[in-house]
């Protein structure tokens, strides 16, 4: 940028509300780095101490990002490639259908999960999809 030239800046903003209401259990869906705000929703619960039923479905081509932290904190976490996410949805799907879902990733990971969830009659989805990620 030349000196005196002028920058344009955008605010990033999480569509997501944590934590869920009291009773509800949280399912994550992160595509690779879609795991970043997941791990600070988990963080909160560990350091405040809730109690919730929380299952983090991880999803990664090679490297799954903060993998060492997410073993230490109160989650459920699964690793799956993305040729594994329709079975670990639909399994988790079946076994939490009333629990609060959390979707982020890229805009196009974000829409084809939604539509998984969907399928398999998950109604309650909060979502962010991380514009300008490349898929």
């Amino acid at each position: 940028l030349p000196l005196g030239g002028i920058a344009g800046l955008f605010k990033i903003k999480g569509h997501m509300t944590w934590p869920p209401a009291a009773g509800t259990s949280a399912v994550m869906i992160a595509g690779g780095i879609g795991a970043t705000p997941f791990r600070s929703m988990l963080r909160d619960a560990a350091l405040k101490k809730r109690s919730l039923r929380t299952t983090l479905i991880h999803v990664a081509r090679r490297d799954f990002l903060y993998r060492e932290d997410f073993a230490s904190l109160p989650a459920e976490y699964v690793c799956v490639s993305r040729e594994g996410i329709a079975g670990a949805i639909a399994k988790t799907a079946g076994e939490e259908p009333s629990a609060q879902y959390y979707v982020a990733g890229s805009p196009g990971f974000v829409e084809s999960t939604a539509e998984m969830l969907a399928r398999s009659g998950i109604a309650s989805v909060q979502t962010d999809a991380f514009k300008g990620l490349a898929e």
